[in-house]
């Protein structure tokens, strides 16, 4: 079983390896040059270029990453991926049915949203490790947008998808660039704690309308005396037996003196099978039966265009939270190698379009059940079609016995599972290090937990954004005083907004009546405002009876051209030193 196991891992790798080509590569543009059988340099229009592309080989397989383990798949290899995909069923099933309220859907909806994820990804996927499906992020948000209304549900999900498709096609992953990690991990964290607050209200029995952080906890207090005790106590003890069997593969009962005998491996496996499957285990022991619902019934007759106009910003806020949370899944499984961005936001968008159909909620991927697909040992993303294949016969053997599962257990689930996506270690971080990233990270965190998560994911964002433009401008120049002459360096390149600052040390420097020798070496770039700026305060300064010589690389003096003609321009600090001397 070892050597079945090397030999798919060694298969699943060389697979991943083999003539995969970057696929950001292929996205060429539009005007080139290329060399003909002489050797001259001719330029290719827009259609023949893509002509040439529709012909390649690499293009086509860089968009069906299929192509490139299909080709090298081994019987070993799928064991190992119906043992990954078997266990991952185990944790998406018990998840899919406990994130449908959240959307404010009946619990079937929850499967719904996990059946095609895995087979429309093992065609269009690159990353083998990665779990689609319903996540607690994207459920609530739907609900925000599209309420309990199933139609509109499949109506947002159904155009998420076409705006990530678009994305994904136009090469546009660079934008989630701007999206820092703490804003992101704030956000997560925000989500978590409103999660954990919608469930409060399920896990003590109480039934009164308030949604949002604080009236949710107001209005547990203000009717505390209307708690279910059963439900409570079932609740309750849900998360102990959780936690429990959680920490179960930490605890080394059973195993023996000797970790590496078969007696402690086995132990190690069935405690760690319990632990992954905990939350399908809490679900059984508690269920009872439901009556069936036709998934017919999920789409009804409205026209999806006026269903759009309700959807407002919904309709950007979900493709976005959706692809931030893929791509940083993707990022985190791709390790040294580089995350194909754009095909992962075009598989990502048709799976939104075809699960729109059969009546999906927004979907994306998921770091916990990614986590377990990954240790489950997954050797190729046929894995997420096992997975599909499980999930397909749980919806026709158990979709009528769902209604009954009980409310406090489901909330119990699903406050345990967000326990684990909160982050306070990088809250302790930022404040021990006094970095500027605090400060985006408080507001995205204070606004999504009090106002609304949308609203903190922007503004983050943008305050992010405005401190990293603020910091661009805050340019450092080294000013040194020699014998002759006196030498300014700024850090880095110049852009408009700092070139101030460089002016006031010219003009300073300007007054030792002493050769000033500007060395802009280390700035690669000079856009066209500062550039202007600097040329023309050069040129007063010499007016004033200063000689200024200017330091700057070849291609840099060649852009400028004409506003350096009059000008001592060099090509090195040597050659402009020697000018001063001599």
């Amino acid at each position: 079983m070892a050597d079945t196991a090397e030999s798919g891992n060694k298969m699943a790798s060389e697979g991943t390896k083999k003539d995969d080509p970057d696929l950001e590569s292929t996205m060429e543009p539009l005007v080139l040059c290329k060399e003909n059988e002489g050797g001259v340099h001719v330029e290719e229009n827009a259609l023949t270029k893509v002509c040439r592309l529709l012909k390649s080989k690499e293009f086509w397989k860089a968009r069906f990453p299929c192509s490139y383990w299909i080709p090298e798949y081994r019987f070993s290899t799928f064991i190992g991926d119906t043992i990954a995909g078997t266990t991952t069923a185990l944790t998406v099933i018990p998840q899919g049915i406990g994130y449908a309220p959240l959307a404010g859907l009946p619990l079937q909806y929850g499967l719904y949203a996990s059946i095609l994820p895995g087979f429309i990804y093992a065609v269009f996927g690159t990353t083998k490790e990665l779990s689609v499906g319903p996540t607690a992020v994207n459920a609530i948000m739907s609900f925000n947008y599209a309420g309990s209304d199933a139609g509109k549900a499949a109506t947002l999900a159904l155009f998420t998808g076409i705006i990530e498709f678009i994305m994904g096609f136009l090469n546009l992953g660079f934008l989630l660039h701007f999206v820092s990690d703490p804003v992101i991990t704030a956000f997560s964290s925000a989500v978590a704690i409103q999660v954990i607050t919608s469930q409060i209200k399920g896990l003590f029995g109480i039934k009164y309308p308030a949604r949002g952080f604080l009236n949710v906890w107001i209005g547990l207090f203000q009717n505390i005396k209307k708690t279910s005790l059963p439900d409570l106590g079932s609740g309750v003890v849900s998360i102990l037996i959780l936690f429990m069997i959680r920490k179960l593969k930490e605890c080394k009962v059973c195993e023996g003196p000797d970790p590496n005998a078969m007696r402690a491996k086995v132990i190690k496996k069935i405690k760690w099978f319990l632990s992954i499957s905990a939350n399908c285990i809490i679900i059984i022991i508690e269920w009872v039966g439901v009556e069936e619902t036709s998934i017919k019934e999920i789409l009804d007759s409205r026209d999806p265009i006026q269903i759009l106009q309700d959807l407002g910003t919904g309709l950007v806020m979900l493709p976005l939270v959706s692809l931030l949370q893929h791509l940083a899944i993707a990022k985190h499984y791709a390790g040294s190698k580089k995350m194909k961005a754009s095909q992962e936001m075009s598989a990502l968008g048709l799976i939104q379009i075809a699960g729109s159909f059969v009546g999906s909620m927004c979907v994306t991927a998921s770091f916990g059940r990614s986590a377990v697909n990954a240790s489950s040992g997954v050797k190729t993303p046929f894995g997420g079609v096992i997975t599909g294949l499980i999930i397909i016969l749980a919806c026709a053997v158990l979709s009528t016995y769902l209604k009954y599962i009980p409310t406090s257990i489901l909330s119990a689930v699903i406050i345990f599972s967000m326990f684990s996506t909160i982050d306070v270690n990088l809250l302790i971080t930022l404040i021990k290090t006094k970095s500027i990233d605090l400060l985006p990270c408080l507001v995205t965190f204070l606004l999504g937990l009090f106002y609304s998560v949308e609203s903190g994911l922007i503004i983050g964002t943008l305050i992010h954004s405005l401190l990293v433009v603020y910091l661009s401008t805050r340019l450092k120049v080294c000013v040194k005083d020699e014998d002759k002459f006196t030498i300014i360096q700024p850090d880095r390149e110049l852009f408009y907004p700092s070139v101030d600052s460089l002016r006031s040390t010219l003009n300073e420097a300007a007054k030792r009546k002493m050769p000033i020798l500007v060395d802009l070496s280390r700035s690669t770039y000079l856009d066209y405002s500062s550039s202007t700026t600097l040329i023309a305060s050069i040129k007063s300064i010499e007016k004033s009876g200063t000689k200024v010589l200017l330091v700057l690389a070849e291609d840099q003096a060649q852009a400028l051209g004409g506003p350096l003609t009059g000008l001592n321009f060099y090509y090195s600090v040597e050659d402009a030193t020697l000018e001063i001397i001599a």
